[in-house]
């Protein structure tokens, strides 16, 4: 989407701002998850990634973003955080979500053993 688009729509987005808050950049981009405008997602998560850590729910939300964007490699390795932060934090589901995803994304790339390591992590934790 282009800068200036239609405010009435709800993916509508408005020009990247330096003055932004963090914050406001990160509910912009998870609003650009929920409408699935990618770009603008992957965007704005870089930017505020590049100078802070996400969340895990962010990592994810990244992940998605560069996945459809075409940088595999960056969704996956967004991916492989979000699940050690999920670990870490003792939640189980979020952690096995992210485990199985990366499980697909490794059998689309032809990776069957990394893939099958991923279920394995995923099934020990559900």
């Amino acid at each position: 989407m282009e800068c200036g688009s239609d405010p009435r729509l709800p993916w509508h987005h408005h020009c990247m701002d330096a003055t932004e808050t963090p914050e406001a950049r990160l509910v912009d981009a998870r609003r650009a998850v929920a409408g699935l405008v990618w770009r603008r997602a992957y965007d704005l998560f870089s930017a505020v990634a590049a100078n802070r850590e996400l969340d895990p729910k962010d990592l994810e939300g990244l992940a998605k973003a560069a996945y459809w964007t075409g940088h595999s490699d960056e969704s996956i390795s967004n991916l492989e955080a979000a699940y050690a932060a999920y670990v870490e934090r003792r939640d189980d589901l979020r952690a096995a979500f992210c485990a199985l995803t990366l499980q697909r994304q490794y059998i689309y790339m032809l990776r069957d053993s990394v893939a099958a390591g991923w279920l394995t992590k995923a099934e020990r934790l559900l």
